[in-house]
């Protein structure tokens, strides 16, 4: 459902003003996006924005600028009748990120038919198929800075003296969707000298998709809930995943297999029933049902996700691995679709099979996209907090005058007032991004409190020096209760909790503050019940302190944090 309300001047002028990204401009799109320009003359249109810098890797092999229909004798968008995770190559550009997130949308159109990936390049026929553009024009529809965007391209792309292109690309000859995604992607970034992000941010870019972050090395991260959550998602086809590799030494990347820092698509997750389970694994598997308090139909099932590396080579060597003959029997290839596991074995795709408990251990950072559709009830604020502000740029003493949110919900339906059930509510908090300020996202570390501290200071320095704005932008998502409590959705609480205000504090770069960097809040309801958001500038009327928060959020330079919580419909 829509956000069913107007913009107002404010929020208008927020989205205009972040209209601009790295110094391009990217408007809104509008439904003329999708058919204007593209029949010019043949091989005609020249981006006016000019040609993207090409990273060092690049640079060293480049020989010209090239258009697609020149670099191949048989140029398609897509070579079928769906885009294929398989034939995703990444060359010589750090988007790993990126590339995965294509591979997991990939994936998830060949097993739903529903275009998510594809449906993002215009021109296309009337079935949503995008087609071979004659001018050599493209539009990309992108989700950036709170709306749906236009970003505009033309076909040229580097190429070596012997014509093979230097960015990603598909392995199907003269496939370009893999290459017309990068180079829009890239366009907003900047360049081609990127060094990545993380996939469910770029995911939601290329989806809309709700992102979320799971760190396994987190304190209360509970696998077993995570896995059911996972595993219940993908089923359903309401989830997208990928994962980042911890840092590892060369020797470490030689022994499993693996890339250190380096993103990787989920293609599969399943559980293996123990009977088609290997020995090893159904030992393993049973050894942790029987830890389990309690257990659950099924625990005894060995838990296995289907990963890929976007380089299209280079597997993981773990307890999965297709050299493995004797794991890889006859009732396991059956029960995983694997059809020959000695071919697989002897063709190196980049895409390998790991344990849960393997994936725990070597990729710990857990990316996760949801679909919006999971929540019928949906709220869009845009606002603006600039530097200029009153308060401190620091949140240790209170969240007075920092942007705040109440949420409340109306009515009830079948799960509401009288069940003792409430309804989860998520809250993402977007940061509305103009310029680069970092490739790597990250949790901050924190003190005792709870308050954020900069790595190998101590948290008097950090206050001397001007707290987290000396450091770099972050962002922060609390919750706190307007009477009673509020529990974290999924924390397995007996008592349904009551609405809450919400508040995020947020400190911007300078690069952002200069242009704003504006934020958006966006809540929405799982069940029928209605969703009423009201904001504003409080100063100060309502006090909250970091401690009193019912659900604390994670300092990070992400520009989106996802929180859910579970409310009590008629409550606020």
């Amino acid at each position: 459902a829509g956000t069913g309300r107007a913009l107002d001047p404010a929020e208008l002028g927020v989205l205009r003003r972040t209209s601009r990204i790295q110094g391009r401009v990217f408007l809104p799109w509008a439904p003329a996006d999708a058919t204007a320009h593209f029949d010019g003359p043949p091989k005609s249109f020249v981006d006016r924005d000019g040609a993207l810098e090409l990273s060092a890797p690049q640079r060293a092999r480049f020989k010209a600028w090239r258009r697609a229909t020149d670099l191949f004798k048989r140029p398609t968008v897509l070579a079928g009748e769906r885009p294929s995770a398989y034939s995703v190559t990444q060359e010589l550009v750090g988007t790993c990120s990126f590339l995965s997130s294509l591979c997991a949308g990939a994936e998830f159109e060949r097993r739903t038919g529903k275009r998510i990936i594809s449906a993002a390049i215009y021109p296309q026929d009337a079935a949503g198929r995008p087609v071979l553009s004659p001018s050599g024009r493209y539009a990309v529809r992108l989700q950036l800075n709170g709306v749906w965007r236009c970003v505009v391209i033309d076909d040229f792309l580097p190429a070596d003296a012997s014509g093979r292109v230097l960015c990603s690309r598909s392995n199907n000859e003269g496939e370009l969707w893999v290459s017309l995604l990068e180079k829009a992607f890239l366009k907003v970034v900047g360049s081609y000298a990127f060094a990545g992000s993380t996939s469910s941010k770029d995911l939601h870019v290329l989806t809309g998709w709700l992102p979320e972050t799971w760190r396994a090395s987190r304190k209360g991260f509970d696998p077993t809930h995570a896995w059911n959550r996972l595993l219940g998602g993908h089923r359903c086809g309401d989830v997208l995943a990928s994962l980042g590799t911890s840092e590892l030494s060369k020797a470490q990347e030689e022994s499993l297999g693996l890339v250190s820092g380096h993103a990787y698509a989920v293609l599969d997750v399943a559980e293996v029933p123990p009977a088609a389970a290997p020995e090893p694994l159904r030992r393993a598997a049973a050894a942790r049902a029987a830890a389990s308090p309690g257990g659950s139909a099924g625990s005894s099932a060995v838990r296995v996700m289907k990963i890929k590396n976007p380089w299209g080579r280079r597997r993981f060597r773990g307890r999965l691995a297709f050299e493995r003959r004797e794991v890889w029997t006859p009732a396991l290839c059956s029960a995983l679709r694997v059809g020959d596991a000695d071919m697989a074995s002897a063709v190196d795709n980049g895409v390998f099979w790991a344990t849960w408990e393997e994936v725990l251990e070597y990729f710990p950072d857990i990316y996760l996209s949801w679909q919006p559709s999971l929540l019928p009830h949906r709220a869009v604020r845009h606002g603006c907090w600039p530097l200029a502000s009153p308060g401190p740029r620091k949140d240790n003493h209170s969240f007075m005058y920092c942007p705040q949110y109440r949420v409340q919900l109306d009515g009830a339906d079948g799960a509401g007032a009288g069940s003792g059930r409430g309804q989860v509510v998520w809250m993402l908090v977007t940061r509305h991004v103009t310029a680069i300020e970092t490739d790597k996202q990250e949790a901050f570390p924190t003190d005792a409190s709870g308050q954020y501290v900069p790595r190998g200071r101590s948290a008097a320095a950090a206050a001397d020096a001007g707290g987290p704005a000396a450091e770099r932008a972050f962002m922060a998502l609390h919750v706190f209760a307007a009477e009673g409590t509020i529990d974290e959705a999924g924390s397995h609480a007996s008592t349904a909790g009551v609405a809450g205000g919400v508040g995020f504090s947020s400190v911007h770069s300078p690069a952002a503050a200069a242009a704003d960097g504006d934020g958006a809040g966006a809540g929405a309801a799982r069940s029928g019940a209605g969703v009423a958001c009201s904001s504003g500038a409080l100063a100060g009327e309502r006090v909250f302190f970091p401690a009193d928060a019912k659900v604390r959020g994670m300092y990070s330079n992400s520009p989106y944090l996802l929180t859910r919580v579970e409310l009590a419909p008629g409550s606020g």
